[in-house]
């Protein structure tokens, strides 16, 4: 059920949760029902018949006898007290915690009531009063003396005059149990949905909340290393996995741009590492040209040979600076793929590798197979990364180089070979960062380390890839260069 939405989860508990109280409030409304009953029963029991004995000051037991008077009208006997109908003293009314109400229990007439009698409530006390005033109206029957006496020779009393007395429950019980019966629904029902909505909160909602909030403080004190999973489907487990989504998105900017603030501290560091070489011969050289060119202590040929080496130092620090240039520039260079005659690409790129090859001494073979018509490059960027990689192996070459030009899968592909001694381990490891040099060659300080990384920034920005590896063979290097969006026609 966890991983259901949360509307189907509260619905489900909604209902739960309705039945539950359904059931609750019935059984306790019972139970409440039927103690309340049983209290009004014990205190009914003893309600019933009485008639009012003028000398013990008491309402007795007694029962009806209709058939003993002669004008027809019953007569009331009192009967042996039970254990539950006892005589009723009027003096100290409400004494010991009951307080019965007391009616008339005759059945009375228009005349009756003239003459006083009443079918409201009398009071305890008012109860001799009354009961002298309606006997004086009533004829004394002679019937009692009939009455059988008892083993003790006693005969009951006799009254023409009855009362109906109602005993209430005592102490506040009573009242409790039919004050809670009527709003046991409605405390029924919110004591359960408030426990139905904690537990909704706990299972569906708690654990998420508490993880994204978790979270936000974190990622607000700048510590996004750690990881958000949730175990639940619903919409906020899907809004975890969001979060997670954006940490680690957040945490994959920080560690770029710590990147490219370490790569420009490198860069800067390893700009002025590089240029300190050509710019401490250049100073030496020119300081001797001061020196001792006024005095005469240097021929022609050495001046000559002091400025051409001035002048290789200078060409060294222009070309530096241009190979930085470009790098800086990586990030703001736009990629504008067009539709490109394969053919025609091809021929240049052999063009350039042929040149390349002749200025170092060296031969350059192109093999161009099952080309389509065009392929959707932007060509500048093709001709300037093969370019790259040509002058390289033009540079280290024992003989001659090799360009293949390819389709592989979804990919322009640009494979470059040479006899040369290929590349170390190490830079088949770091070959493709920046101002990386390999120290294992003896030109090593002759070179900025950019050409290879320009190449893999290029690529990557096209969404390509560069790869370097020594040929199979084991003499000479390979590297391949990958352009993606090919279309063929």
């Amino acid at each position: 059920m966890r991983s259901c939405s949360l509307k189907t989860a509260f619905v489900v508990y909604a209902i739960i949760a309705t039945i539950v109280a359904l059931v609750v409030s019935v059984l306790a409304s019972s139970y409440l029902a039927n103690s309340a009953s049983t209290l009004w029963s014990e205190s009914h029991m003893r309600s019933g018949m009485y008639i009012y004995l003028a000398e013990s000051e008491k309402l007795v037991p007694a029962e009806s006898l209709s058939w003993y008077r002669e004008d027809g009208k019953p007569l009331y006997v009192e009967v042996s007290p039970g254990d539950s109908a006892e005589p009723v003293s009027v003096r100290g009314a409400g004494e010991g915690g009951e307080n019965p109400v007391v009616y008339d229990g005759r059945i009375l007439t228009d005349d009756d009531m003239a003459a006083g009698a009443t079918e409201d409530p009398i009071a305890l006390s008012d109860v001799p009063e009354y009961d002298a005033r309606q006997k004086g109206r009533e004829k004394e029957s002679a019937a009692s003396m009939w009455l059988p006496p008892n083993e003790y020779g006693e005969t009951p009393a006799t009254s023409t005059v009855a009362y109906y007395v109602v005993f209430r429950p005592q102490g506040a019980t009573y009242d409790v149990l039919q004050l809670l019966s009527i709003f046991v629904f409605p405390l029924v029902f919110a004591l359960v949905f408030i426990v139905a909505a904690r537990l909704f909160y706990r299972n569906h909602m708690g654990g998420s909340i508490a993880l994204m909030n978790d979270a936000a403080n974190r990622i607000a004190e700048n510590d996004l290393d750690f990881h958000l999973e949730s175990d639940s489907g619903n919409e906020l487990g899907r809004l975890v996995v969001s979060f997670e989504d954006m940490r680690a998105s957040l945490l994959a900017n920080s560690r770029e741009l710590w990147r490219v603030v370490e790569a420009r501290r490198e860069a800067n560091a390893a700009f002025a590492h590089d240029l300190r070489t050509p710019l401490t011969v250049l100073k030496g050289q020119l300081e001797m040209l001061v020196s001792f060119t006024a005095s005469g202590a240097l021929s022609a040929d050495q001046i000559e040979a002091m400025a051409r080496a001035s002048q290789r130092q200078a060409e060294r620090i222009e070309r530096y600076v241009e190979n930085m240039r470009d790098l800086a520039r990586l990030d703001d260079c736009e990629i504008e793929a067009v539709d490109v005659d394969v053919s025609e690409l091809a021929a240049r790129l052999a063009e350039s590798a042929r040149a390349l090859a002749a200025e170092c001494g060296k031969r350059a073979d192109t093999v161009a197979n099952g080309l389509p018509a065009t392929v959707r490059v932007d060509p500048n960027v093709v001709e300037r990364c093969v370019g790259n990689l040509l002058a390289n192996a033009a540079r280290y070459a024992r003989s001659s180089i090799v360009l293949t030009i390819e389709i592989e899968g979804a990919c322009l592909a640009a494979i470059v070979e040479d006899d040369g001694p290929g590349f170390s381990d190490e830079a088949l490891r770091h070959g493709l960062e920046p101002y990386f040099r390999d120290t294992s060659r003896d030109d090593s300080s002759e070179h900025f380390g950019l050409g290879l990384g320009i190449c893999a920034a290029l690529s990557a920005k096209c969404g390509g890839s560069v790869s370097l590896s020594n040929r199979p063979s084991g003499e000479g290097a390979r590297v391949e260069i990958r352009f993606p969006s090919v279309s063929s026609r």
